[in-house]
């Protein structure tokens, strides 16, 4: 069984880097349970913020309730963004 500190370490290290299921953490066996609750709770906070801020910007754009639509948009404006970074190390900016 793990230490009370290194458990408050790995809840913190999952959070600054979350690409892991905590509860699988080697080491952590006996916390299993603990974890999984801990790793659900986060990930519905998450899931809620990202609906609240879709929502949100459906309204700001004047499509309110169309999600698929700014999802799109989300999705087209990543796209852009990442063609901006290629062209800027292309051009040596």
């Amino acid at each position: 069984m793990a230490t009370r500190a290194k458990l408050k370490q790995l809840k913190r290290d999952w959070l600054d880097d979350p690409c892991w299921d905590i509860y699988d953490t080697e080491g952590f066996e006996a916390h299993q349970t603990e974890l999984t609750v801990f790793q659900e709770r986060w990930e519905r906070r998450w899931e809620r913020r990202y609906q609240r801020e879709l929502q949100e910007k459906s309204e700001r754009l004047g499509i309110p309730g169309n999600i698929e639509l700014v999802k799109y948009i989300n999705d087209l404006e990543e796209r852009i963004d990442d063609l901006r970074r290629l062209l800027d190390r292309a051009v040596g900016e």
